[in-house]
């Protein structure tokens, strides 16, 4: 009976991963370089791989951006939002994780737009974020700084507008800086604190959009 970790068949597994990283790290900076309409005969030329080794493991650009995607939020955003929920301060936090983790999105702006582009979910990622920020958002709520009414999909919703101030350019026709995203992430914090006036229409629970 042959035994299946042998070396031979280590070394091909090991192969394998290595070029998967290869044509990740080659797909990203492609992207960073040219902007969501990469080639795939490119990104396997920059990683050094044959075409044929790409398309046994992504069927097009959609599924590439998606593994970049995938591999750049498990590797920079989860450590942040970690870091944020490790935060004694439930508040500080909340605030932590809000700024550190759009800062990330915003400077791989060339990234989030391939994802936008080829039309890349992220119903993946999204419950992972909500998981950890989710928690973070009750116990500031436990603790008596955030607004009792805010649920997770209000973070969904900040972190939409944020990012939609910044990657339009809105924010930095207003503010005349480039991070001025900030601006409008710390006026949505603020209105996030207890003790303001009661929010209308609870996420979830309107029908109609006349019930605003």
């Amino acid at each position: 009976m042959s035994d299946p970790e042998n070396p031979q068949r280590r070394a091909l597994r090991s192969d394998a991963q290595r070029n998967h990283r290869r044509i990740l790290a080659a797909a990203r900076a492609e992207l960073a370089e040219r902007g969501p309409a990469i080639r795939l005969e490119d990104v396997a030329r920059r990683a050094e791989v044959g075409l044929a080794t790409l398309y046994r493991r992504f069927a097009g650009r959609r599924e590439l951006v998606a593994a970049v995607f995938d591999q750049y939020f498990t590797e920079e955003v989860e450590p942040l939002l970690a870091e944020a929920a490790a935060e004694p301060d439930a508040w500080l936090g909340l605030r932590r994780g809000l700024e550190e983790s759009l800062e990330t999105v915003v400077r791989n702006g060339a990234l989030l737009n391939a994802v936008h582009e080829t039309g890349v979910t992220m119903s993946d990622v999204l419950p992972r974020f909500l998981a950890t920020m989710g928690e973070v958002l009750r116990r500031a709520q436990r603790d008596g700084r955030v607004r009792a009414e805010l649920g997770e999909r209000d973070l969904t919703a900040v972190v939409v507008m944020v990012l939609a101030t910044a990657t339009t350019g809105v924010a930095e026709r207003a503010t005349g800086e480039s991070c001025g995203w900030r601006r409008y992430l710390a006026l949505l914090l603020d209105g996030s604190r207890a003790g303001g006036a009661e929010l209308p229409c609870p996420p979830g629970e309107a029908s109609t959009a006349s019930e605003c």
